[in-house]
């Protein structure tokens, strides 16, 4: 019998199976590349998706693939991945010889770790890609550049330790992935994270993807469903807007903050060759749905030190 915590932490954990089958799918019809994603789904039993959500989850990647690529080109050398899921992005950016980070850390529920940690057990070209990978047990699997590792988000000094254990330094510039993740957890929790990220390291940089405009007709609709599925958007309602999401990182420490829909992020930050592929995977008629969703997802990036301030949500404004 699952505990309420094991019963709660399960169904977060079913939205990143779920987005791990729209990112699949996304990429079987060409959307985007991603050698590795297929490995994490089981690819027979996955439904074709709507148009809609593939080129949703496909902006999604592209906008923060270009973030890390900016984060690496400036001389950013760990990254630490919050309810990290089945993310492919430590496979996607070594594959391409692009990994010039020192650390790659991933942190989630124990459960989703156990699970991620026996699929890059099974397949060798996953190892392949882990210099000296080891397994430290069933929720912590390690490399020389590579950890993943079990725990729960809202309780910091966990993490802190686990970071220290896993050879962190504070020193080096480090960037934080948050994709609808903090919008699960309560403000103060959340707040503490991104408050000790940029107080922990020297220099920071925090991104994160969630919902907002819960009052909108459409927010009301989405908001209802995840609250129906048994994962409310905890802090939605504290962070309903743009402004507030920038206002909370610019509260909370970062010093340079940005923050933009996902129907401008498809505009500014996304290059022509990555639109050009979204366009020709599917026909697509259907604009003023895609309007009104992506005006209800935003991306927030904050930076603090100068090793990282010119980095942009702006990089090829169309």
């Amino acid at each position: 019998e699952m505990s309420q915590v094991e019963g709660e932490q399960h169904l977060v954990a079913e939205t990143n199976d779920d987005a791990t089958e729209c990112k699949y799918w996304a990429t079987k019809v060409g959307y985007y590349t991603d050698d590795f994603v297929s490995l994490f789904v089981k690819t027979s039993q996955v439904q074709r998706k709507q148009p809609l959500i593939s080129k949703g989850y496909s902006t999604r990647v592209y906008a923060v693939r270009s973030l890390i690529r900016q984060f690496l080109e400036a001389g950013g050398k760990q990254i630490i991945s919050l309810g990290a899921g089945y993310d492919t992005n430590y496979f996607h950016f070594k594959k391409e010889g692009l990994a010039t980070w020192q650390n790659y850390y991933e942190l989630d529920f124990p459960a989703v770790v156990h699970k991620k940690s026996i699929t890059i057990q099974k397949n060798q070209e996953l190892k392949d890609l882990i210099p000296n990978f080891t397994s430290l047990g069933p929720s912590e699997v390690v490399g020389d550049d590579y950890h993943l590792i079990g725990c729960d988000l809202r309780h910091l000094d966990k993490i802190e330790s686990k970071l220290i254990e896993h050879k962190i330094d504070t020193k080096l510039p480090t960037l934080f992935l948050s994709e609808c993740v903090l919008i699960y957890i309560n403000t103060e929790d959340s707040g503490a994270l991104i408050k000790w990220s940029n107080t922990f390291f020297t220099e920071a940089m925090f991104i994160i993807y969630e919902q907002i405009n819960p009052t909108t007709p459409f927010g009301k609709m989405m908001v209802a469903n995840l609250e129906e599925r048994g994962v409310p958007l905890t802090s939605i309602k504290t962070y309903p807007s743009l402004a507030s999401q920038k206002k909370r990182l610019e509260d909370l420490g970062y010093s340079h903050v940005e923050s933009m829909t996902m129907l401008d992020i498809g505009r500014n930050l996304l290059s022509k060759e990555e639109s050009a592929k979204i366009a020709r995977a599917e026909l697509f008629d259907e604009f003023e749905e895609w309007n009104m969703i992506q005006s209800h997802y935003c991306i927030v990036l904050g930076t603090t030190g100068t090793t990282l301030e010119k980095i942009t949500l702006s990089l090829h404004p169309k």
